[in-house]
């Protein structure tokens, strides 16, 4: 949810998209969300619009500057619209100035398989050249969230191999990882020391003429899905 200051100091509450690809809104369109949260890798056919203001949902929640306790927040969860300020506060005027990506249609995308292992500690991500040609190497990369005070974001690069026609290839993934990005079990929620623990998994690759770069990222709630069917210890 993003602030939507009406006079610079105080205003109501705007619903924002619940979506972002490459840092721009996207907003589902009728009978797309339900796709979109069911299927690791999607294809999708999308419209770039003008104008995010006219896409957002007004609340009746009132909200002020002068009530607001400000937060700088770390490089990497800033946003184009607001930079690196907690809450956002920006207008409508200014707001027009963004684009978003409006779907028209999603599908299943059948070369990317997430799926927990047998004990739950990891994710084994089954890539597959479902297309007619050779498919270049690409790169698997798992982004962890954790450590000691503040949260910081540690990266791990699983390369992917050039794949032919039909070949398939298994990243195994874990969800744990220690100071030495080693494997750790699931840890305790209410737990805090020197680990990691993943929040994506974001896959850049060129597919088919190597003209067209896909981005697919599995965010955290399939991370959650898996870690709430281990059973605790």
């Amino acid at each position: 949810m993003l602030f939507r200051s009406e006079d610079g100091r105080s205003g109501v509450y705007h619903e924002g998209l619940p979506y972002r690809l490459d840092g721009v809104n996207v907003r589902p369109g009728a009978g797309i969300t339900g796709e979109l949260e069911k299927s690791p890798a999607l294809l999708v056919t999308a419209v770039l619009k003008p104008d995010l203001s006219s896409v957002l949902t007004r609340t009746d929640r009132p909200c002020s500057r002068d009530g607001e306790i400000m937060a700088q927040a770390r490089g990497d969860w800033g946003t184009p619209e607001c930079g690196q300020g907690l809450p956002c506060f920006t207008s409508l005027a200014g707001l027009k100035k963004f684009s978003f990506w409006e779907l028209v249609e999603a599908r299943d995308f059948e070369g990317l398989v997430v799926t927990a292992t047998a004990d739950g500690a990891s994710l084994e991500v089954r890539f597959k050249n479902v297309f007619g040609n050779a498919q270049e190497a690409q790169e698997l990369v798992a982004h962890y969230e954790g450590g000691p005070g503040k949260p910081m974001p540690r990266f791990l690069k699983h390369p992917i191999p050039a794949l032919a026609q039909g070949q398939d290839h298994v990243v195994t993934v874990p969800l744990v990882i220690d100071e030495d990005q080693k494997a750790l079990p699931v840890q305790p929620d209410s737990r805090r020391g020197r680990f990691y623990e993943l929040a994506s998994l974001d896959w850049k690759g060129r597919l088919l003429d190597g003209a067209t770069e896909i981005q697919v990222q599995v965010s955290h709630f399939v991370y959650r899905q898996y870690r709430e069917k281990t059973p605790s210890k």
